[in-house]
């Protein structure tokens, strides 16, 4: 492990640092008061190294360094590793890994100078004497390092050295009230799940400000309720919605495959579709290519066609024709709004390419044979798609 010192920041990691990056996280500790503890993502042969984490439970290393548990409760290691944190903007985190550490020099004399780097959780403990500090641990993604080697794998004495490790973390914390980005967002969560308990006694007040101003899509207010208790619950409202029944030339139906973060579990009640954005529920889903109108377009063909560039990058040069299906409802608790539907024929040839950031993960053509069962075997669970499969299907295939 290497320690290096410039300026008013402290280096450790197994690399050597080019001068130009002291000058990147100088520039973003001075933007960043608060940051005592920063790291960048570290890349190895184009893969992301899981350095930015949660805190963990002891259960998390249990299953994290045990193959067939770590397949088998990966809703787990979502959370214990952050799958869903945004790679386009630095966020708090409970800690960074010691793969890279950058740290401010003050903290590092006061609180981190006496931490035994050779210990494998030492990375733990200097993130949570920085968030007792009421400091912050920060992760920097779009400062990429790409390495050149990389181990992962750790020997059994590390492995039990940091279970020990874990175990007496918490049971020294457990009436420690600090306050780390996991700790926030579950004191969160149970805010907007306790709303439930007294919302059929409350009323809208007054729509208060407005978040996500720059969404051209959806619009999101703060609502003011007022009655059994006075809280906050925020308020959605969604221009026109717009889905693509995208057919080839081959009489074939496009259908992506979409992670949806919706607490939605179909073997149990669901208190609220839609909040709180649950990390640890969701699931895979087939669906058309659908999204919303924004502000900005002069007609609805225009939306749907913006979303298949978008999302499956199917330009104007790889379509047929364009055609519209009449419109569909959704009507549930949260949510009365419409959606259009159009039937997109492509040309042969056509090679999609997604997008990602979206958490589309595929995207093929299934035959007409193959809807029907998809849909007969329950395995297409968004209304829309189905609703619009089989109207094209019936009247149009």
């Amino acid at each position: 492990m290497k320690v290096t010192i410039y300026k008013d920041l402290v280096f450790i990691s197994r690399l050597d640092i080019a001068p130009c990056l002291h000058k990147e996280f100088a520039s973003f500790f001075d933007k960043h008061p608060k940051a005592v503890v920063c790291g960048p993502r570290l890349e190895y042969k184009t893969r992301v190294i899981d350095t930015f984490r949660n805190f963990p439970k002891f259960s998390d290393l249990i299953i994290k360094n045990t193959g067939f548990l770590r397949r088998r409760y990966v809703q787990r290691m979502r959370r214990y590793l952050l799958w869903d944190i945004n790679m386009e903007k630095s966020s708090m985190v409970d800690f960074v890994t010691s793969d890279f550490l950058v740290i401010r020099k003050d903290f590092w004399y006061e609180y981190a100078c006496n931490i035994n780097w050779k210990k494998p959780n030492a990375d733990v403990l200097l993130a949570s004497r920085a968030w007792k500090s009421k400091k912050q641990v920060w992760f920097m993604p779009k400062l990429l390092i790409e390495l050149k080697s990389y181990k992962s794998k750790k020997s059994l004495k590390d492995i039990f050295e940091i279970l020990f490790f874990t175990a007496r973390f918490h049971l020294l914390n457990i009436f420690t009230n600090f306050k780390s980005p996991s700790t926030t967002y579950k004191e969160e969560k149970q805010r907007v799940l306790r709303v439930h308990d007294i919302n059929s006694r409350s009323y809208l007040k007054q729509i208060g400000s407005s978040f996500q101003k720059h969404n051209q899509v959806v619009q999101i207010y703060e609502g003011q309720v007022d009655g059994a208790a006075k809280y906050v619950q925020p308020l959605v409202f969604a221009y026109h919605g717009v889905l693509a029944v995208l057919v080839n030339d081959r009489h074939e139906f496009g259908l992506i495959r979409i992670w949806r973060h919706a607490p939605l579990d179909f073997q149990a009640s669901n208190l609220f579709p839609v909040f709180p954005d649950n990390r640890d529920l969701g699931m895979h889903s087939l669906e058309c290519v659908r999204g919303g109108a924004e502000k900005s377009d002069s007609d609805l063909k225009e939306s749907i066609l913006r979303e298949l560039e978008e999302e499956i990058g199917l330009g104007a040069k790889h379509i047929k024709s364009v055609k519209q299906l009449s419109k569909l409802v959704s009507n549930t608790a949260w949510d009365v709004s419409s959606t259009s539907c159009f039937v997109v024929r492509s040309k042969a040839g056509f090679e999609p390419k997604l997008q990602l950031e979206e958490s589309i993960s595929s995207f093929d053509f299934y035959t007409r044979a193959d809807i029907l069962k998809l849909i007969k075997e329950n395995k297409i669970f968004c209304g829309l798609t189905r609703a619009a499969l089989l109207e094209v299907i019936l009247m149009y295939d």
